[in-house]
């Protein structure tokens, strides 16, 4: 995913556009996809799953 966003300016003054990549989310079962075909044993890639989930949702609610 690419967006631009505007944030430096030329000599003249002017917006000059800057290209940005987005993450995309990768969904639980991804993640844990991933983890697995990495050699990651079942039972530590569900625990960083669920520790990303809530690092997220920490994130999300403002809290830490």
């Amino acid at each position: 995913m690419t967006r631009i966003a505007v944030s430096h300016h030329t000599d003249l003054g002017q917006a000059k556009p800057r290209l940005e990549m987005g993450m995309p989310r990768l969904t639980h079962e991804q993640m844990l996809a991933i983890l697995r075909e990495g050699g990651v044993p079942e039972s530590d890639a569900r625990r960083w799953v669920e520790r990303e989930a809530r690092l997220a949702h920490d994130l999300l609610g403002g809290v830490g």
